[in-house]
């Protein structure tokens, strides 16, 4: 099976909500996958969002989910 890869170049840092409610977009959409940069990188919590990250794609944690895991 070939999937076709959709790819959302960088830009500004944004909110977590910002950052959760693009991710489940893409999700919905049929993405196996998600990869992020300075927004997790800088962010004051790495560890939280990616853990909140890695609930969306894995688990399919939702937006309000993601933000509690923060």
């Amino acid at each position: 099976m070939i999937r076709e890869v959709s790819s959302e170049r960088g830009g500004g840092q944004v909110s977590e909500r910002e950052i959760f409610e693009r991710t489940q977009g893409l999700l919905h959409q049929g993405a196996a996958g998600i990869v992020y940069g300075r927004n997790v990188i800088q962010h004051p919590n790495p560890q939280g969002i990616t853990r909140a990250l890695m609930a969306m794609v894995h688990d399919g944690a939702g937006v309000e989910e993601a933000l509690e895991l923060i």
